[in-house]
């Protein structure tokens, strides 16, 4: 499927607020980088750490503590923002969202890659949330075809949303050249006519089963 960009409602959805809260001394996301500390500068990110920097543990540290006003906002905005581009809520989702910041001459995930190669089932749906503007050197690149190659920046602006297929096309980073930091939270959603509840593997980097209960959530 080629993506579809839509806007999504900032105000009653404002991850952007939660999140800079995280970073002491950062006046705005597209700042970020100017908060890191010296002993926590890192190289161009690969498939083994690209999930594991500095930004990342304090987000995670602060959700995998019990951050209930996030996890309850998250949800929230699956469930209507995501419900009403559908028109349905027959499809379960990534129980946790996953945080991507791409500062300055550097990548947010370490290789091209498509997501059925790490484990997901097939038949996904990517969503990425832009928290700062996606523009060229720091937008996910996409292929338009599964096996075509022909790599495009999916440009978004910061209050949009993309539904895309990650899952069977190649997508990844080029160095971000803006001199911004990138900031952005993608998750996945898999229409329940494709969810195959005794798929046995596992996510290739957290060992997480790919199923509901583990992987996925659904709405009660």
């Amino acid at each position: 499927m080629p993506e579809v960009i839509r806007k999504y409602d900032t105000d009653n959805y404002d991850f952007s607020s939660l999140i800079l809260g995280l970073y002491e001394g950062a006046s705005s996301l597209e700042e970020l980088h100017k908060v890191l500390p010296e002993e926590e500068i890192y190289g161009i990110v690969n498939f083994e750490n690209d999930n594991e920097t500095w930004f990342h543990k304090v987000f995670y540290n602060k959700l995998n503590s019990g951050w209930e006003e996030f996890e309850a906002l998250y949800r929230n905005f699956v469930y209507n923002q995501i419900g009403a581009a559908l028109g349905h809520h027959d499809f379960i989702f990534q129980a946790r969202p996953t945080f991507r910041v791409q500062i300055p001459l550097n990548k947010s995930v370490g290789e091209y890659h498509r997501d059925y190669d790490y484990n997901h089932q097939l038949g996904e749906i990517n969503v990425v949330i832009a928290l700062t503007d996606m523009h060229d050197s720091s937008a996910i690149w996409i292929e338009s075809v599964p096996g075509l190659g022909d790599h495009h920046a999916m440009n978004l602006k910061k209050g949009e949303m993309s539904f895309f297929n990650g899952n069977t096309c190649e997508h990844g980073n080029k160095l971000n050249e803006t001199g911004l930091t990138r900031v952005s939270m993608d998750f996945r959603i898999l229409p329940l006519k494709f969810y195959d509840p005794e798929f046995h593997k596992a996510s290739t980097s957290k060992k997480i089963p790919m199923v509901v209960g583990g992987y996925y959530s659904e709405f009660k």
